[in-house]
C-alpha cells in the first residue's frame, strides 16, 4: 500500500507530547537524579510544532490564512492568559500573606512582556517562566504561515530554515537557539516527509534521539539541547508515518489522554507544585520522589478540569468561527 503523506491527526504524536510534559515537570522539581533531564522536553515540542505547522501550511494558501490565525488564537490564549492570571493572583496573595518566597520584584519585570506572549524577553528568572516556549511559538505562528506562503517553492523554504539554524547558532542564546533552531529543525523534518517522502526507520531515529539525550546529561555546553531537537526532528515523521511498536505505544488511549492535557498541564504545572510543595514541606515530606507523583496527579486533575470546562470549548469555538470565516471568500486574505 501506497503511504499517504497528507496531513492528518496522529494519536502518536499526542502520546509523545505527554512523555515530553513529564519530563518537563521533572525540570521543575529539585533533588531530581541528573540521569533524567527535564529541560529537554521541549526541545521535542519545538520541532514537533515545526512538522505539524508546516505540514498544514502544506496544503493551504492565502485563503486560509484568516482562519488558521483565529484556530491558533483560541487554541493558545485562552490557557495562556487564565495561567498568568493566576500567576499574578498567586504572587499578590504570596506577598500579602507572607506565603513562600515573595515575588513581587519580579511581576512588575514580567508582566508587560508576558501581556504580549514574549516572556523569553523578559530578564526575571522565574515567575511564569514555563511561558517562554509560549513566547517563541507564538512568534513562529504568527509570522512562518506569511513568509512560508510568500516563498512559493520549497527550495527558498529550506534555504531560510537553514539559514536560520546558522545565525541563531552563532549569537550564543541558549534558548533562542533551542527555541527557533528546534522549530526550525521540525519545519525542515515536515517539508523532506510530506513534499519528498523522507524519513528513516523508527529504530534508527530512537537511536539517535537515545544518543541525543545521554549527550545532554554528560556535557555542559549550551547548544546540547539541540542535538535533542535533531533527534526528535527524525523521530517525529517516523512515527507519524509507521505504525511501528514505538507508534503503538504512543497511541495507547490513556497516553493520548494525557497528551490532550498537555498545553493546560504545561501552563498550569508550575502553580500547582508551588501548593504541592507547600504542603509536603509541611509534613517533612518535601523529596523528589513525592513531589513528583503528588505533583503531577494534582497537576493532571486541575488540566483535565480546565480542558474540559474552558480550554476544549473555546478551541471548538475558533474551529467554528475559523470554518465560517473560510466559507465567506469575501472575508478572507487574497493572493
Amino acid at each position: 500500500m501506497k503511504e499517504s503523506r497528507e496531513i492528518r491527526y496522529s494519536p502518536a504524536l499526542d502520546g509523545l507530547r505527554a512523555i515530553c510534559i513529564i519530563l518537563t515537570l521533572f525540570n521543575h522539581v529539585s533533588g531530581v537524579p541528573r540521569v533524567i533531564n527535564g529541560s529537554v522536553g521541549v526541545d521535542v515540542f519545538f520541532p514537533l510544532s515545526g512538522f505539524l505547522i508546516t505540514g498544514i501550511l502544506l496544503e493551504k494558501d492565502w485563503n486560509d490564512l484568516k482562519g488558521y490565525f483565529i484556530r491558533r488564537f483560541f487554541r493558545i490564549a485562552p490557557v495562556y492568559y487564565f495561567s498568568l492570571f493566576c500567576t499574578v493572583l498567586l504572587t499578590l496573595i504570596s506577598y500579602w500573606f507572607s506565603v513562600g518566597e515573595s515575588r513581587m520584584d519580579q511581576l512588575s519585570t514580567v508582566i508587560n512582556p508576558s501581556l504580549l506572549f514574549s516572556r523569553e524577553l523578559a530578564s526575571a528568572p522565574t515567575l511564569f517562566g514555563q511561558a517562554w516556549t509560549v513566547g517563541i511559538e507564538e512568534k513562529f505562528y504568527i509570522g512562518w504561515p506569511i513568509i512560508f506562503l510568500i516563498l512559493r517553492n520549497n527550495a527558498a523554504r529550506l534555504v531560510l530554515l537553514t539559514a536560520v539554524l546558522v545565525i541563531f547558532s552563532t549569537i550564543g542564546n541558549g534558548e533562542m537557539f533551542r527555541g527557533y533552531g528546534g522549530i526550525a529543525l521540525g519545519c525542515i523534518a515536515s517539508i523532506l516527509y510530506f513534499s519528498y517522502g523522507f524519513r528513516i526507520r523508527t529504530s534508527y531515529a530512537v537511536v539517535l534521539l537515545a544518543i541525543a539525550y545521554t549527550y545532554t546529561i554528560t556535557s555542559e555546553a549550551w547548544f546540547r539541547n539541540i542535538s535533542v531537537a535533531l533527534g526528535a526532528a527524525f523521530l517525529i515523521p517516523s512515527i507519524y508515518a509507521t505504525r511501528s511498536i514505538v507508534s503503538r505505544t504512543l497511541s495507547l488511549p490513556l497516553v493520548v489522554f494525557v497528551g490532550r492535557l498537555t498545553f493546560s498541564v504545561y501552563m498550569m504545572h508550575v502553580l500547582v507544585f508551588f501548593f504541592v510543595k507547600l504542603v509536603l514541606r509541611h509534613f517533612g515530606l518535601e523529596v523528589w520522589f513525592v513531589v513528583f507523583p503528588v505533583g503531577y496527579t494534582c497537576t493532571l486533575l486541575v488540566a483535565w478540569s480546565l480542558y474540559h470546562l474552558y480550554e476544549n470549548p473555546l478551541i471548538n469555538y475558533g474551529k467554528r468561527l475559523a470554518k465560517s470565516v473560510r466559507s465567506h471568500p469575501e472575508n478572507t486574505f487574497a493572493s
